[in-house]
């Protein structure tokens, strides 16, 4: 009886562990990587939040649809990648933004909190705190972000990065965390 309950315990252990590293477990706002759009939105909301050449690549294997006037419990914004021929819209890539006008302090101290909290999930993922780094895309050279991911053995990552814009730019503060596959990731470096 003490083998079968000793066994017993190590599947459960084990099972814990394997879905710690499964970011398909992980949600923002209900919604995981590999679900439908279409399970919390009708096709109509979802081909007008389409993000049109918001990507210059070599080609638009997928697209971004964006979501800003949602009452979320949490998040102010919601971006999805989905690929662009696929009428099941099923998300490669998921990303919540927390906007923080005017305070980037408190964005960095939830950065932290979140952090803590994901490390605490995915233990065996690989950290990368990538610091404060000058955004490439304000040429002032005034816009900071300041990025953490983790990377599964999968390929897939989740992030976590507060931007602390200009205000010359125009854009808002805001604490984004993202989770994306690897495959959507593949496409994104190439």
């Amino acid at each position: 009886m003490r083998i079968f309950l000793s066994v017993l315990i190590l599947i459960f252990s084990l099972q814990s562990q394997t879905k710690a590293d499964d970011i398909s477990d992980f949600e923002i706002e209900g919604i995981s990587i590999g679900d439908s759009l279409l399970d919390n939105f009708s096709e109509d909301e979802i081909k007008k939040n389409i993000m049109h050449e918001y990507y210059k690549y070599k080609n638009n294997k997928f697209k971004k649809v964006e979501f800003w006037d949602l009452k979320l419990n949490v998040y102010d914004v919601l971006a999805m990648h989905i690929k662009t021929n696929d009428n099941k819209y099923t998300i490669y890539s998921l990303t919540g933004a927390i906007l923080y006008r005017n305070n980037i302090k408190d964005c960095y101290k939830k950065k932290g909190y979140i952090i803590n909290e994901l490390k605490e999930m995915f233990q065996n993922a690989n950290e990368f705190d990538s610091g404060r780094q000058k955004h490439r895309a304000d040429n002032s050279g005034k816009s900071t972000y300041d990025r953490f991911d983790l990377k599964f053995k999968s390929g897939d990552s989740v992030r976590v990065i507060c931007y602390d814009w200009s205000e010359e730019t125009g854009n808002v503060d805001h604490l984004s965390i993202g989770i994306d596959t690897k495959e959507f990731l593949n496409w994104l470096n190439n």
